[in-house]
């Protein structure tokens, strides 16, 4: 599993994320959790290319990095994916 920080960008109201121009380069990427107020940390495909994802300041990082944005309550499974606890009600 690989992991990537970017940004949501707006333009005439409306949002937009890298995810289909990195689907148009064969691979696959989608967002996990929000950071901040318009990041995102995501998964990345083994065969994502993120070249051509600059406009939203996409960045592949480390598990340890998209870990340590995810939380200390945060955990990943054996498939790479986080696992967050469920809300105290």
């Amino acid at each position: 599993m690989r992991y990537a920080t970017w940004n949501v960008t707006f333009e005439d109201n409306s949002g937009t994320t890298p995810e289909p121009i990195i689907r148009s380069e064969g691979g696959q990427a989608s967002g996990a959790f929000m950071v901040g107020q318009w990041g995102v940390c995501g998964y990345l495909s083994n065969d994502a290319i993120i070249n051509e994802a600059g406009y939203w300041n996409c960045i592949e990082v480390t598990q340890a990095q998209a870990l340590a944005l995810a939380g200390p309550s945060a955990t990943i499974n054996a498939d790479g994916y986080f696992v967050f606890p469920e809300p105290t009600r």
